[in-house]
């Protein structure tokens, strides 16, 4: 029986994909090329006819990671604190499934581990989803929908947090027992409650 080649297109989204499965579910230490070679059903020598070396592949993997992650951003012509409800929604759908990608954003040891360049962008779609969260709480606030009494720095802190909890991440490789006892639906409730603003009495 003869095996069909796949595309080379293929074959490095599924070391990616590879990739993050690895490191989210046995650690970065566990990434080596037999692994990864096991995971995908390739020799050694094969992976280093789609990547030069590693640290490539780790930058790729990166790359796809932040792809995934810009996708979670709400368009901007929503109601302000649907954007943040939106933005919070999706970023624990994805964390969720993906505790690879978790792991890039959170580990300390991501910054030790990945190539400098890597850092830099995984950095930089940090601060973005700050800065998405900052506008859209202070436009909220302009328009009265998004609470003023707590400064809008404090109410990222409040959101982030939620993320981290719903998304199972309150260690480095997630576990579902860490949030089986949590309703998302309340807790996505509870946030929505805690950012918006308080309607005056009659």
């Amino acid at each position: 029986m003869t095996r069909t080649r796949k595309p080379a297109v293929q074959r490095r989204e599924e070391m990616i994909r590879a990739v993050l499965r690895i490191i989210g579910e046995k650690g970065i230490k566990s990434l080596t090329t037999a692994n990864l070679a096991r995971e995908v059903g390739l020799t050694t020598g094969a992976i280093f006819r789609h990547f030069r070396s590693l640290e490539e592949l780790l930058q790729e993997t990166v790359y796809v990671a932040i792809q995934d992650i810009e996708a979670t951003f709400p368009d901007t012509s929503l109601e302000p604190i649907e954007q943040i409800m939106k933005l919070v929604s999706n970023r624990v759908q994805l964390l969720s499934k993906d505790p690879g990608l978790a792991w890039l954003l959170r580990s300390d040891e991501a910054n030790h581990m990945l190539p400098v360049t890597a850092v830099n962008a995984l950095q930089a779609v940090v601060q973005r989803s700050r800065k998405y969260l900052l506008n859209a709480m202070k436009e909220g606030m302009d328009r009265g929908t998004v609470r003023k009494d707590i400064d809008a720095p404090e109410l990222i802190v409040i959101v982030m947090g939620t993320i981290q909890v719903l998304a199972g991440l309150t260690g480095i490789h997630r576990t579902q027992k860490n949030v089986e006892n949590i309703s998302k639906t309340k807790t996505l409730s509870a946030l929505r409650t805690i950012l918006s603003a308080r309607k005056s009495k009659k």
